[in-house]
């Protein structure tokens, strides 16, 4: 790869951290940045705005890009995030959605070389359901799903929900926190069957985060930072319910029992996908790098 002074320059890392909301995401992507040479910011959710509902997906898939009035809520969001990014406010516009992924990574891009990483990590949960059109339109990108059991992630969003019913309300019915996690967990298994992504299991990584660590570093080919990295700006003031993620890495006791009622309870576990989580288990990244991994 040339630089814009023509010099050589290494390829950018570029990582990808989705999962079901509520499985540990932001502290995997607070560990990363913390712990590694990579540039960061607050969720994007730059595939979420611009593919849209419905039919999105597969007109986005075939290649062509949405109405601008839908695909330019993408670019306001980064512009919102990084207000000094002179060619944000240049125009942007394509019916080619390539076109439009390319002028994301180049944001990205752009934004680590400034900031003298070696890669960048874009981390928003729901970017789950756009996998597929990530691993075609972004040149090498790594995508790590990041995989918590059910039970724990169905009464955190409700927890959630309850605490800050402004911005979650209709996420206090527990049927979202169960179509949000199978659909989660099944994406991740397709994944992992077409060898598109790795698959970190929450609990391992906060039982023995040092040795996922280094795990991780070592797949992803990005060094070790001489000195500890703030990662505040990866939070927004105006999103408090993740504010336990600036605490130490440690496990956090499971709100299930505490949340839901006997009944309640039993109604989540019939309806979870277990099975498909389970068969996770096999996939999942491992501390030791002999287990199947994808590619």
């Amino acid at each position: 790869m040339l630089s814009d002074a023509g010099r050589i320059t290494p390829q950018l890392t570029r990582i990808f951290v989705v999962g079901c909301s509520r499985s540990g995401t932001t502290v995997v992507q607070k560990a990363l940045t913390e712990r590694y040479r990579l540039y960061s910011l607050p969720e994007t959710d730059f595939f979420g705005l611009s593919v849209g509902g419905g039919i999105g997906a597969l007109t986005c898939h075939l290649g062509i890009s949405r109405p601008r009035r839908v695909y330019h809520r993408a670019f306001e969001r980064l512009k919102t995030l990084l207000p000094d990014d002179p060619a944000l406010t240049e125009a942007v516009g394509s019916w080619r959605f390539r076109a439009l992924v390319e002028q994301f990574t180049a944001v990205l891009d752009r934004q680590t070389r400034n900031t003298g990483e070696y890669g960048w990590l874009e981390k928003t949960p729901k970017h789950f359901r756009h996998t597929n059109l990530i691993a075609r339109f972004v040149p090498q990108a790594k995508i790590i799903h990041v995989v918590r059991p059910g039970p724990d992630v169905v009464a955190s969003i409700h927890d959630r929900a309850m605490r800050y019913p402004e911005q979650f309300g209709r996420q206090q019915d527990i049927g979202y926190a169960i179509n949000l996690w199978n659909r989660a967990i099944r994406t991740a298994h397709n994944d992992i069957m077409g060898q598109r992504a790795l698959i970190l299991r929450y609990e391992d990584f906060v039982e023995s985060p040092e040795v996922y660590l280094k795990r991780l570093g070592m797949l992803l080919g990005v060094p070790e930072r001489t000195a500890k990295q703030d990662t505040s700006p990866v939070i927004l003031s105006s999103e408090p319910w993740k504010l336990g993620s600036k605490a130490s890495i440690h496990r956090v006791p499971s709100k299930f029992n505490d949340v839901f009622d006997p009944e309640t309870r039993r109604v989540i576990l019939a309806k979870l996908d277990i099975r498909a989580y389970e068969s996770l288990a096999g996939h999942a990244l491992n501390a030791t790098p002999h287990v199947h991994e994808a590619k």
